[in-house]
């Protein structure tokens, strides 16, 4: 059997596993080991020109779905829906915007992945509805991941309370799409005595750079910036925080908040997080789920 699998070599390749502990790379190691015993594997990053080509069954995020389908032949197709409906996205990271006084400046899935066979989710009930306007229920298999390493905790474990709350925004990016305006708000609006850190790239655009700036004139905020989750410091942070404020706008659903609740941190999440309450953060359950699905419509 033949497979292609297109997701990013920048986070993974099989040659050399998980590259970047974020979710692109746990997440791509998972679908790999769901169906490597399957047969022989193209794996191929979303960038990469694949012509003229024939497989059994194809693997993809949406960036580069049509192409791929338009350019080859598959039995089969799957598509990883890894951040909510398109439209919904763009209506509200452009109302946000207007708000602010902002620009919009993430990208939005394209909506070639309609055409898929069938199509894998992460996140909550509310994820998969922004989809279900589209692509019926039946056609969408909904996952959950997890983001533990050795030292950290993989399952919910509260810490006790010990002096001074501090509250964490944690993403890759201090911007629009993740909530780091509303992060600040909420955190604002507390009448504590606690401190707020927030941690990840400051969203390269004016208004972002003067808006963490400003925000750490007050004494209980600080903006440490990027930090790498393999980095000590990082995990330090993580056990130190006492809670995760994490209002996203859009997601599938977040490493970070995912590795903030492993490490004890309570959650202050949007529903557009895409964390689920009732799931299961099992990999092994993800890959036992996806391979059986594969199987199932392969047979159909």
């Amino acid at each position: 059997m033949k497979i292609l699998l297109s997701f990013s070599k920048q986070h993974f390749t099989p040659q050399e596993g998980v590259k970047l502990r974020h979710s692109a790379g746990i997440l791509a190691s998972l679908f790999y080991e769901a169906v490597k015993d399957m047969g022989d594997i193209d794996y191929v990053d979303w960038k990469d020109e694949v012509v003229g080509k024939e497989y059994d069954f194809m693997i993809s995020q949406p960036r580069q779905f049509s192409y791929l389908i338009q350019n080859n032949k598959f039995k089969k197709t799957f598509c990883f829906l890894n951040i909510a409906e398109s439209n919904y996205t763009k209506h509200v990271l452009h109302a946000e915007a207007a708000r602010l006084g902002c620009k919009v400046s993430d990208c939005f899935a394209p909506m070639g992945h309609y055409e898929a066979d069938y199509n894998f989710l992460i996140g909550n009930e509310f994820v998969q509805k922004q989809y279900e306007q589209f692509i019926p229920k039946e056609k969408i298999t909904r996952l959950a991941y997890s983001m533990g390493m050795k030292d950290r905790p993989t399952a919910l474990h509260l810490k006790e309370k010990t002096g001074k709350p501090i509250f964490l925004h944690l993403a890759t990016t201090l911007g629009l799409r993740k909530g780091f305006y509303r992060a600040v708000e909420i955190f604002k609006q507390l009448d504590i005595d606690a401190d707020l850190w927030c941690v990840g790239r400051v969203q390269k655009e004016r208004f972002w750079v003067d808006f963490a700036q400003d925000i750490q004139k007050d004494p209980r905020i600080r903006v440490l910036g990027w930090i790498e989750n393999t980095d000590p410091r990082y995990t330090q942070i993580l056990h130190q925080a006492d809670y995760m404020i994490y209002p996203s706008l859009s997601e599938g659903m977040s490493g970070t908040a995912i590795e903030a609740i492993e490490a004890g941190c309570r959650p202050l999440y949007s529903q557009a997080t895409g964390y689920d309450f009732n799931a299961t953060y099992d990999n092994n359950l993800f890959i036992k789920n996806v391979r059986q699905k594969v199987e199932e419509i392969l047979r159909v």
